[in-house]
This record gives C-alpha cells, sequence and structure tokens, in this order.
C-alpha cells in the first residue's frame, strides 16, 4: 500500500455522492425531454420504451448511491490511488484523489473524457 491509498470507506462515500448527482442530472433530462415531447408529437411506443430506459438508469443510480452508502459504513481497507489509471473520466478519477475539489465550477469540467458515439 502506498501513502497516497484512500480508504474504501471514503470511495464509497464519493461514489454515493456522485450516483446521486448522476441520477439528479438525468432527472433533469428526463424532465426536459418530456417537456419538449409534450403535445408536440404523437408519442408512439418507440420513445416510450426509451424514456423507460432512461428512467431504469436514474432509478438504478439512485439505487447505487444508497447502496454504496450503507456498504461504506461497514468498509474496510484502501483503494490503491493507481486504479486512477484505469478510470476514464476526471470526474471518476477526482473520487479517488486524496483531497477532491468539490467546488461547482470544476464539476462539470471534470465529465472531460473521451466521447463515445452511440
Amino acid at each position: 500500500m502506498c501513502s497516497d491509498d484512500i480508504a474504501l470507506a471514503t470511495v464509497l462515500c464519493r461514489l454515493s455522492l456522485h450516483f446521486d448527482r448522476l441520477a439528479s442530472e438525468v432527472a433533469a433530462v428526463e424532465a426536459a425531454i418530456c417537456q419538449l415531447l409534450d403535445d408536440r408529437i404523437a408519442i408512439d411506443d418507440q420513445y416510450i420504451v426509451q424514456l423507460q430506459s432512461l428512467d431504469g438508469t436514474r432509478q438504478s443510480l439512485e439505487d447505487l448511491a444508497l447502496l454504496s452508502h450503507f456498504i461504506a459504513d461497514q468498509a474496510e481497507g484502501e483503494v490503491p490511488v493507481q486504479t486512477t489509471e484505469q478510470l476514464r473520466l476526471a470526474a471518476t478519477k477526482e473520487l479517488l484523489m486524496p483531497e477532491p475539489d468539490t467546488s461547482d465550477s470544476t464539476a462539470a469540467a471534470a465529465f472531460v473524457g473521451k466521447v463515445d458515439l452511440f
């Protein structure tokens, strides 16, 4: 273990907050999409399935936030800082830093990463 390693409980608490923030962002996207679709187009089954998938993603993130919070209370051990080398997003890497920057100004910039095209 290295002196820069982070306590597992700390990482899990940070994950919980991160999942919660992501779930809130997905909820905002859901609301924006619903507002755009409201009475403007006839919604077919394909759109409904896609919106349900987005809703399922939000609910999953909310569950993961709670689960990681509960596990953090029981967690022992440390997470090697080198784990960041396997992560893609700056926001996720920030979870493993000894003292993460939690200011709102860096939160949006932290989602910098490789763009995946669908």
